[in-house]
């Protein structure tokens, strides 16, 4: 019982101190309980917090021991600036903005954006401070709005929660057509790199012509 009043040991799960010491984790937990009070485990979150640092490179990120071994359950919520209900896709997509889940032991909390997708159980993730991780699937978080909700696309700029902001414009099909068929006798790569080429030539028809 002296282990969970030392202010060292005291940081530590109770996955771990019992590992340790060879007792099972229940026990721990009854003990921390009748120790600290029911609110033990918040407190060893908040301590363990801002107690243990990992160095990545150049990067510092704290290490949370706490939740070691615990599930994180993914529910569906309400994004108050979309007033849309969310829920987890089954996959995320490149360009997929994703979070790193509570209990991960080095990058808990990060975002980033999907760059790759190497295999099925993994994805490479470029982080907020510009660096890459190939991060396994069951440590992120991704959200898509719910199929349940039929939010119409308008013309314009629309926000897509998880891949951000996009420009969608309505076309006839013969227009989109033509489009593609130029794109593919100039070689363009993408819709936008044409539709650039195409802004591009109207601009310099315009120009005065020197005489």
């Amino acid at each position: 019982m002296r282990l969970l009043e030392d202010e060292q040991w005291s940081q530590w799960s109770n996955r771990e101190i019992a590992r340790i010491v060879a007792v099972d984790e229940k026990m721990v937990r009854k003990l921390r309980q009748a120790i600290c009070g029911k609110t033990a485990d918040t407190k060893l979150n908040n301590q363990t917090s801002s107690a243990s640092k990992v160095q990545r490179g150049k990067n510092i990120y704290s290490m949370n021991t706490a939740n070691i071994g615990e599930k994180v359950t993914r529910s569906p919520f309400i994004d108050s600036d979309e007033s849309e209900i969310f829920e987890p896709k089954s996959a995320p997509g490149i360009g997929q903005k994703v979070t790193v889940i509570a209990n991960h032991l080095i990058l808990s909390g990060q975002k980033g954006r999907v760059t790759a997708l190497p295999n099925r159980n993994s994805a490479l993730v470029e982080f907020e401070n510009g660096q890459r991780e190939l991060m396994q699937l069951q440590d992120l978080d991704w959200w898509a709005p719910s199929a349940t909700q039929n939010k119409t696309i308008q013309e314009g700029i629309n926000y897509r929660p998880g891949l951000g902001s996009e420009w969608y414009v309505k076309v006839e099909q013969s227009t989109w057509e033509r489009l593609i068929e130029y794109q593919k006798s100039v070689g363009c790569l993408t819709t936008d790199a044409v539709i650039n080429r195409l802004l591009n030539e109207v601009k310099n028809s315009l120009k005065p012509k020197n005489i």
